[in-house]
């Protein structure tokens, strides 16, 4: 097996349109064609990714004290993957996103946000970064100008990296095996629509399938977001009851583009979309009521797949 390689997708809703839930046959074969294009995704060696990562955020809180927040951020992904050399993996992206967000409590406004361009670059293993961090609040984010050596861990315990998610696009490629993750999405499936034709680009078209995901069979997909969803309303909610009611009311789905001759693996997609509708006897004191909702939608394009990379760019 192979280190799953990072997961950051964009999914297009409706592109289906009314044509409803395939029959049961249909839908058997639709999972084999997936499933097989993943288990020849899992055995490449190298390959080059486009990825763009969007997110939405709001959140309103009404009682004694009134709470109104959003927040809207976008990222894009470029680089490649080395997975040749066993599992001592190589591999350089280049990350720039940036991030808006407002808040309203009691009346009173404030308004923040940030923007970063990023490398990121594992070297047999060894996680090294730099780049620039620039914020309209003093936020205590040193990005390194020159390559420095940092820990996946580091990243993930730097509360003001948590809304960059920077450390998912390491995370995502190291701990796991990509073949056992979709597997498990593919297993969970409530529905697969397709294929439809999908136009990557202007010359390249792949075969769309659209999979809904039963959120509560798949353990990870929302908890992993709580420590974004959860640094604002820890003091108002329980994580567990925030956490419930997101796995009651949000939905998963998962796009994945086939080549129409080969079937190999072009393309990947998700979209989360979650939510939660809070009531007094579920809140701390002074809320009466909480609403959440929060979209994350990413896509990943893959390419020069088992080509020759330029590590002249590595520290």
């Amino acid at each position: 097996m192979r280190p799953v390689p990072v997961l950051v997708m964009i999914v297009l809703v409706a592109l289906l349109g009314a044509s409803g839930v395939m029959p049961t046959r249909a839908q058997a074969d639709a999972a084999e064609r997936i499933r097989a294009a993943y288990a020849a995704y899992d055995a490449w060696d190298t390959f080059s990714v486009q990825i763009e990562d969007n997110t939405r955020y709001a959140l309103v809180v009404e009682g004694k004290q009134y709470i109104w927040q959003t927040r809207e951020g976008h990222a894009t992904v470029t680089g490649w993957y080395d997975l040749s050399q066993n599992r001592a993996m190589s591999a350089l992206l280049a990350y720039s996103g940036a991030l808006d967000e407002s808040t309203d409590l009691n009346g009173e406004r404030t308004v923040g946000g940030w923007s970063a361009d990023i490398e990121t670059a594992v070297v047999e293993g060894d996680l090294f970064w730099r780049g620039t961090f620039d914020s309209q609040e003093s936020l205590a984010v040193a990005v390194p100008g020159d390559w420095e050596s940092a820990t996946v861990q580091g990243l993930a315990a730097v509360p003001d990296l948590v809304s960059m998610v920077l450390e998912r696009y390491v995370v995502e490629t190291v701990p796991s095996t990509s073949e056992g993750r979709f597997m498990d999405w593919l297993d969970a499936a409530l529905s697969i629509d397709g294929p439809q034709t999908h136009a990557l680009t202007k010359r390249t078209q792949g075969d769309l399938y659209i999979v809904e995901v039963d959120l509560e069979a798949v353990p990870g997909v929302v908890e992993s977001r709580l420590d974004t969803l959860a640094r604002e309303t820890d003091a108002i909610v329980d994580r567990d009851v925030l956490l419930d009611s997101l796995l009651t009311n949000s939905t998963f789905s998962w796009g994945v583009v086939l080549d129409p001759d080969s079937g190999a693996l072009m393309a990947h997609m998700l979209l989360l979309d979650l939510s939660a509708d809070l009531k007094a006897d579920a809140l701390g004191q002074n809320y009466a009521t909480l609403t959440l909702a929060f979209t994350d939608s990413r896509t990943v394009t893959f390419s020069s797949v088992n080509e020759p990379v330029d590590t002249s760019g590595l520290p």
